[in-house]
């Protein structure tokens, strides 16, 4: 069951890599925007979110190693 979650995860990364290559030019025009301060706090809510849904998946694989 957590594997599934796992490759649900990895299937919507790949997909908005795909987004953000495939029309680079016209949705990254909001990004270039930004200030330099701007760019910071955006990478940290990425960043954020990265590490909370890492955190998030793998607390059923360790309940699963620890109950099993």
């Amino acid at each position: 069951m957590f594997l599934y979650a796992y490759g649900i995860g990895a299937l919507a990364f790949l997909s908005v890599i795909a987004i953000f290559t495939k029309t680079e030019k016209i949705s990254m025009a909001w990004y270039l925007e930004l200030t330099e301060q701007e760019k910071k706090k955006f990478w940290g809510v990425i960043v954020t979110v990265v590490i909370g849904s890492v955190l998030i998946l793998l607390v059923p694989v360790v309940c699963h190693i620890i109950f099993l």
